[in-house]
């Protein structure tokens, strides 16, 4: 069996539909619409036709050659955080109390919104066909390395900075404990319903959530054990991320409580440079 790992188009559509249907989030959603545009602006972003950051997206593909099928994808968000559509996140932090009472010092951890208006680039968007998930050519792991392998080989293209969002754990019936105790008392939307809308205007998380933070303590003991922790589905990439030098920013997303990993691209490219691929890159 033959794999490339290859830039997406236009002409991967209904394949790329097919994946979002699994992983269906704000990077790569179920949208037949979304994606089209996707697939457009990445292939002109490879071609080098995107001049802005700000604009640039690269889909990378993994297809099973033999079967002329895409299997995988992963994705590069040149710049992820601008002054219209800032990078928003909320940052773990320690405050210290003591009571000269009691003879007590307490450290409790808050959440504090904070926003990037000149973000990093963001790593998102991937996710392999179940039915090519244990493959010993490690396919996922492929995937996540040719993204790191094109932004060492083209720095001019990307942010200095790299920002990796996991996805936390999520209830059976796929609801979000944080969510429901965090987002959803501040804004009347359901948690689909809120993240749909983020990716087109952010004003209303600005406008709705609190700015002076939330005690950790106040939440339930359900809610406090999915904050900054990685999912099922994200704890390969987790794994992958500290091979290769990413570490928790201490920064958890928004909506979710999902972990937020990052890295300077100096500090990764030694490890990418080494990395031995078992698929073929096609002209990246």
């Amino acid at each position: 069996m033959t794999f490339v790992i290859r830039p997406a188009g236009p002409g991967d559509l209904e394949d790329v539909v097919a994946l979002a249907r699994i992983l269906n989030t704000l990077n790569l959603p179920n949208d037949r619409s979304t994606l089209k545009q996707l697939l457009n602006a990445s292939a002109r972003s490879f071609a080098g036709q995107v001049r802005s950051k700000k604009n640039a997206v690269y889909v990378f593909a993994l297809e099973d050659s033999p079967a002329c099928k895409v299997v995988g994808v992963s994705m590069i968000f040149a710049q992820h955080g601008t002054a219209r559509m800032p990078h928003l996140y909320l940052q773990i932090k320690a405050q210290q109390k003591q009571s000269k009472t009691l003879k007590l010092k307490v450290s409790h951890r808050m959440l504090e919104l904070g926003w990037d208006k000149d973000g990093p680039t963001e790593l998102g968007g991937l996710v392999l066909d179940p039915a090519y998930r244990g493959h010993p050519q490690k396919l996922g792991k492929q995937l996540f390395m040719a993204r790191l392998k094109y932004i060492v080989e083209h720095p001019q293209r990307f942010k200095k900075r790299l920002l990796v969002e996991l996805l936390p754990p999520f209830r059976a019936n796929g609801s979000s404990p944080f969510w429901d105790e965090w987002g959803g008392r501040f804004i009347p939307l359901t948690y689909p319903e809120a993240d749909r809308l983020s990716r087109t205007n952010k004003e209303f998380i600005l406008a709705l959530f609190p700015r002076n933070g939330m005690y950790l303590n106040l939440f339930s003991t359900e809610t406090q054990a999915v904050i900054g922790q990685a999912g099922g589905g994200s704890l390969a990439s987790e794994k992958y991320l500290k091979e290769v030098g990413f570490k928790f920013l201490d920064q958890v997303d928004v909506f979710d409580g999902g972990p937020h990993y990052g890295a300077r691209v100096e500090e990764i490219q030694k490890k990418v440079r080494t990395f031995q691929f078992s698929c073929s890159l096609n002209n990246q």
